[in-house]
């Protein structure tokens, strides 16, 4: 076996080799520490421990059981969300995110994760000058690091100047005119719109028999699915080989194709364990390329727990329901992360798509075609646009199970007192919602939790009160230590609001059925899995272990 397996080494060698001639790809002269942190958006060790068990997850298994490898489960805080988590990883500070979207009061501006724009004065303006990436690259993430070579990284897709020496998505194209790729590319298309016609057919008849749903019914879906699973995942393989074969010193990938599946099918969903086992591949393959002298972090951001959007329960929005409670001549409005953050993404590849036509193969100019008419006629960016008028308004900005409200009546934040002077009904009637665990509110010095209409003083040493109020979502003296500091947070809401539990499902206030963002079931759960004999317990240890 050892000498097939050092002739498939050697031509696969040979295969990076030419690719890296033919993309113009030149050997890195960064120095320093090398390492390869492999992130998958979005897994508790809860699910990843299941996944091992039932075979979706070899490779990881096999880290663990025989190359000295640990597993670690550790603690995300609050916000449980992509944008906090790498901040911590990749610069050692949240930089104070309350949430996947905020706003800035004083400014008039809203911050949101789904906009390469906004993640990138977020990067730019808050974040530490100084990243772990320095001089090396990043691949799917949602800010850069400092990474010198970015592709399909949030906090850059806009910025072609800036990282013009980039080729971008130039190695999915050329594997598209590699026929052994684009067969590969071919068949997973199949596999995924299989699997995705499957699951449709299941799920609508399901719905005819209940009211209640339990996966996303949006149509649209499968553009979403191809991309993630499919287009995705072969750049970020094939672009991190390729950076280990021009010795680049540090690579950070984030495969995020788990993280969709779970948000539209359940954390749970047998598509979203066999997305694992597509990672895992990947994760093999990428493995058979590294050299002994880079260290291996295997990870996640954050976890999730199942789910049910609030609209499909009470059949509106959670700002439709405040607009309901507050005066009809206030305008509401609210905003939700749905698939935005990916609709950038595929906007960069359909834009890289109609640039390739001329170059491509018959069967690739073909397949381009047919992706390119899809994009265009399925997968539109719908998003409202945020604007501070001179009227009263409200904001809703939710992210998952967490949402931040906010009043512009100020632009300074309003203590509860205020809040309950101009809508008075308000606090007591959302503190009583079944759907809303924790309402969060501010005086002038302290936060507070509204309970039914009454104010708890909110410390780091919790009343008994406040400790069986958060006991629902996991430890109560870490959980108080946590909200007081989101709620000190200078851009968090004037209102905070943890989803609640409804028959043992935590609500979603975006259409998504495996939440994160606040505490509750697996969302503050990730894991990570490397051969440090150090314990992991936060983002800010795993990097300190990529800095030092």
């Amino acid at each position: 076996m050892r000498p097939v397996k050092r002739t498939l080494d050697y031509f696969r060698a040979k295969k990076y080799k030419a690719i890296q001639k033919r993309l113009a790809y030149v050997e890195s002269k960064a120095k320093g520490k090398k390492f390869l942190v492999i992130q998958v958006d979005s897994v508790s060790h809860d699910i990843l421990n299941k996944a091992m068990r039932r075979g979706f997850a070899p490779t990881i298994r096999r880290l663990i059981r025989k190359k000295g490898y640990r597993l670690q489960p550790y603690y995300s805080g609050i916000p449980a969300n992509t944008p906090a988590s790498l901040a911590k990883i990749l610069y050692g500070t949240n930089g104070d995110i309350p949430g996947f979207r905020y706003i800035d009061k004083k400014q008039k501006q809203e911050y949101t994760f789904d906009n390469a724009k906004k993640t990138l004065l977020v990067e730019q303006n808050i974040l530490p000058k100084t990243g772990v990436l320095k001089g090396g690259s990043s691949y799917g993430n949602t800010f850069s690091g400092g990474a010198q070579h970015c592709v399909l990284t949030m906090s850059t897709l806009l910025q072609k100047k800036l990282f013009k020496q980039v080729k971008d998505l130039d190695i999915l194209f050329f594997l598209l005119i590699n026929p052994i790729s684009l067969l590969r590319v071919i068949s997973f298309t199949f596999f995924e719109l299989t699997l995705e016609f499957s699951e449709s057919i299941y799920y609508g008849t399901k719905a005819l028999f209940s009211k209640k749903l339990t996966a996303d019914k949006n149509i649209f879906f499968p553009i979403v699915r191809i991309a993630m699973n499919v287009l995705l995942r072969e750049i970020e393989t094939h672009g991190t080989i390729l950076d280990i074969q021009r010795k680049v010193p540090r690579v950070y990938v984030n495969f995020l194709g788990y993280d969709e599946i779970a948000h539209h099918r359940g954390p749970n969903n047998l598509s979203a364990y066999l997305t694992l086992r597509g990672i895992d591949r990947r994760i093999a393959k990428i493995l058979r390329h590294l050299p002994e002298d880079y260290e291996l972090h295997i990870l996640s951001d954050h976890g999730n727990t199942k789910s049910i959007p609030f609209k499909d329960l009470y059949g509106k929005s959670l700002g439709e329901y405040i607009q309901e409670i507050t005066k009809e001549n206030v305008e509401l409005v609210d905003f939700e992360s749905a698939e935005l953050q990916v609709n950038h993404r595929v906007h960069a590849i359909r834009t890289k798509l109609a640039n390739t036509l001329k170059i491509a193969t018959l069967p690739a100019r073909i397949m381009i075609k047919a992706g390119l008419w899809s994009l265009s006629k399925n997968y539109r960016t719908k998003r409202k646009t945020f604007k501070w008028k001179n009227k009263e308004q409200i904001f809703v900005e939710n992210g998952s199970s967490l949402s931040n409200i906010y009043f512009n009546i100020s632009k300074n934040k309003l203590t509860v007192k205020e809040i309950s002077k101009k809508y008075p009904m308000l606090l007591t009637i959302l503190s009583k919602h079944p759907a809303i665990g924790v309402l969060i509110g501010h005086t002038k010095t302290n936060p507070v939790i509204i309970s039914h209409g009454k104010s708890l003083p909110l410390t780091q040493n919790p009343s008994n009160q406040v400790k069986k109020i958060l006991s629902r979502y996991g430890n109560p003296i870490q959980l108080a230590k946590d909200t007081y500091a989101l709620a000190k947070m200078p851009l968090v809401g004037d209102l905070i609001i943890y989803a609640g539990f409804v028959n043992n499902e935590q609500v979603a206030f975006a259409n998504q059925y495996a939440a994160h963002g606040a505490p509750g079931g697996n969302a503050t759960s990730p894991f990570y899995v490397g051969k440090t004999k150090k314990k992991i317990s936060i983002h800010q240890d795993i990097h300190k272990l990529l800095k030092n």
